[in-house]
């Protein structure tokens, strides 16, 4: 008798847990990603809710998204480096795409035109590159921005470099990566010449590049600054590293360097502190690079 009790109460929490699971399944948008033409997954792509939540996909091109915080008209945009940007405005919630199609962006005129002229090109890096190295613990929700004057020759951005630290045991955490044009009435970034996207350093690299070659953007005249922009809070793991009595949060770290900038007088480094805005840090420079495709007869 006691054994049919036993199976009964059995079989009872395993249809509970079921319709628990199934409940939690589907308040779950979990699309793949694909490279269009192919059942490829893409990896590390990132997809945003009217630019505002951000959420990767996993190493299947998977991204799992709470179906609570969509709504009817909210514009999703599915973001990686190499393909081009897709939007998907909501019509319906019960309709969503179980798989997204991105297409690899296609050769920039500016690629051609390089071909076309038969110019011969080199490729250099640009920026400060120090001796001597700290270490800066970043924190939730700011950007970190060095000013790269234009160079004397005519050219392209191949590349970002961000020079890394894990001190913080955070390298591999989420970061997001801009580009914006110099004001030329101040010391401060004004229009945006790349949009931002997140990247992550997943395999711990000190220097870390982000191609972005297939966008062929030239450094203005003004100038360009690389910014370096931590995201919030819930992105970023609970755990907490304690080093001398300090607590720090898993967090990307930047090298810098506080030389006396007679060295590298033309670079200089901004950080954005929220409502106060970009301030000017005379004593630091991170020390991040711009590789660069110069062009020559």
């Amino acid at each position: 008798m006691w054994l049919k009790r036993l199976a009964s109460v059995l079989s009872s929490i395993l249809i509970y847990s079921i319709s628990i699971a199934q409940s939690n399944q589907s308040s779950i948008w979990s699309p793949q990603v694909r490279i269009d033409g192919s059942d490829l997954p893409v990896t590390g792509v990132t997809i945003d809710i009217n630019s505002k939540n951000y959420f990767p996909s996993n190493e299947l091109g998977v991204v799992p998204i709470p179906l609570a915080i969509l709504k009817i008209s909210d514009t999703i945009n599915v973001r990686h480096i190499g393909f081009e940007t897709k939007k998907i405005i909501v019509t319906n919630l019960n309709e969503l795409l179980s798989v997204i199609l991105l297409k690899e962006a296609a050769i920039t005129l500016n690629e051609v035109k390089i071909i076309e002229n038969k110019k011969k090109s080199k490729t250099l890096e640009y920026g400060p590159n120090s001796f001597s190295i700290s270490h800066y613990l970043t924190a939730f929700n700011r950007k970190y921005a060095l000013y790269l004057p234009k160079y004397e020759n005519e050219g392209y951005i191949k590349e970002i470099i961000i020079n890394m630290s894990n001190k913080a045991n955070g390298i591999n955490a989420p970061f997001k990566i801009s580009l914006y044009k110099k004001n030329n009435k101040s010391e401060f970034p004004s229009e945006q010449l790349m949009e931002g996207f997140i990247v992550s350093n997943k395999k711990s690299e000190k220097s870390f590049s982000i191609d972005i070659s297939y966008l062929g953007i030239k450094i203005p005249d003004e100038g360009v600054f690389i910014v370096f922009e931590t995201l919030p809070q819930e992105y970023y793991s609970n755990d907490i590293l304690k080093i001398h009595g300090w607590q720090l949060n898993k967090l990307p770290s930047l090298k810098y360097s506080s030389f006396p900038k007679k060295f590298n007088k033309d670079f200089y480094s901004l950080i954005h502190f929220g409502n106060a805005g970009w301030v000017k840090m005379p004593n630091l420079e991170f020390q991040f690079q711009a590789k660069i495709l110069t062009l020559n007869d």
